[in-house]
């Protein structure tokens, strides 16, 4: 694959932009505990958030993965590596004493503790929504290792793996790939410290969570096959599992009981199996309605990154200014989502681009003064 391919640019634009819509919906959701809640509760939003849960992050790990080998084949391990620890690495510390220690201010204003800026660091609290690049800059390091071991990543066992099942259907492939997961939390029934944390920060369950969508991200890349069938699964049939699925997970919450072994099994299959079946089909949608580029799917692609990095603090802001707003929730909820939307993208664009320090700092990319009075050029056509 030399190519790239525009829907899947825009597919991993999309799940970073849903952010927004994920993280209010947390304030308004029924039983929440986030960072702010709202009395005013809507199930309507609780069903929204639970179904971009489902399937956000895992279609995410799995672009990232595919596009991680991409980089890798196309540049070269120096420049791959340059690239992956400056895209991954600045903006993750540039945002975490920034954006996410401003956070850190406004929140104790509305709880009135006495936090330090000290436990603010030591706890981990700076991370937040940056978590997944701490997984990402992980993946990479696991796929150079397993790149030099092999000597060519071509040859990879992952690639033989993804030999053996490259002819399967995805929806009974997604039926198949939850076995992974099991054995992930299996491995804490053995003595794997699946619920610890590394240096307060980095959660080694997150981290083992994602892992196998990332890697199934790797083999699509290496076989051509297993991708073909993963982006054209059949819409129709997927989601009807997907309902199905859902219904029986939903059965089983209600007639067993939580401790017993069933039910974890059940519990972790079903709902795991959801988040592969969900992947499959977003994919296969982006797929058939997403692949020709246009400028305004370039232009959300391009601010994605930054959209994702400045959400979470300006919907945590407008959160709290709304928690006296005597209006439905619904009402707030989409004036968050729109609002944090138009703002990071003026943002991205007046700001943002408009300086290569910024530019540098929040997406580690530098752009040269050649290549930025070019870009503007282009604009002006």
């Amino acid at each position: 694959m030399t190519e790239r391919m525009h829907y899947l640019d825009t597919l991993r634009a999309a799940m970073m932009v849903m952010g927004i819509a994920f993280h209010a919906g947390l304030i308004y959701s029924v039983n929440s505990n986030w960072i702010v809640t709202d009395t005013s509760q809507s199930e309507l939003i609780t069903w929204i958030t639970y179904w971009l849960h489902v399937f956000r992050m895992p279609a995410f790990f799995i672009v990232a993965g595919f596009f991680c080998a991409f980089l890798y084949h196309r540049v070269g391990k120096q420049a791959f590596i340059k690239a992956r620890l400056s895209r991954l690495g600045i903006p993750l510390v540039a945002t975490a004493i920034t954006l996410n220690l401003g956070q850190f201010f406004i929140v104790r204003q509305l709880t009135a503790e006495n936090a330090s800026v000290i436990s603010f660091f030591t706890t981990g609290e700076y991370l937040q929504h940056l978590w997944f690049l701490v997984n990402l800059l992980i993946y990479t390091l696991l796929y150079l290792t397993a790149a030099q071991i092999f000597k060519v990543a071509g040859k990879s066992i992952l690639k033989k793996i993804a030999a053996l099942t490259s002819h399967m259907p995805a929806y009974l492939l997604a039926l198949l790939l939850p076995v992974a997961t099991l054995g992930i939390y299996a491995s804490n029934k053995v003595g794997f410290p699946l619920y610890s944390t590394v240096f307060s920060a980095v959660s080694v369950f997150m981290v083992m969570l994602y892992l196998p969508y990332f890697l199934f991200g790797l083999a699509i890349y290496y076989s051509p096959e297993m991708y073909r069938r993963w982006i054209t699964a059949p819409l129709l049939p997927v989601a009807i599992l997907c309902v199905c699925l859902f219904a029986a997970q939903s059965v089983i919450e209600r007639t067993l009981t939580e401790e017993t072994m069933v039910y974890e099994v059940l519990s972790v299959y079903l709902s795991t199996s959801l988040s592969w079946l969900m992947s499959a089909l977003i994919f296969s949608v982006f797929y058939r309605y997403f692949q020709h580029p246009s400028a305004w799917g370039r232009r959300i692609s391009e601010a994605s990154y930054t959209i994702y990095l400045f959400h979470h603090v300006i919907v945590i802001a407008l959160g709290i200014a709304f928690l006296n707003w005597q209006v439905p929730a619904l009402i707030k909820y989409v004036t968050i989502c729109v609002a944090t939307f138009f703002i990071t993208i003026v943002i991205h664009e007046k700001v943002i681009n408009q300086n290569r320090v910024l530019k540098w700092t929040f997406s580690g990319i530098w752009v040269s003064r050649y290549l930025r009075a070019s870009h503007r050029v282009k604009q002006s056509r």
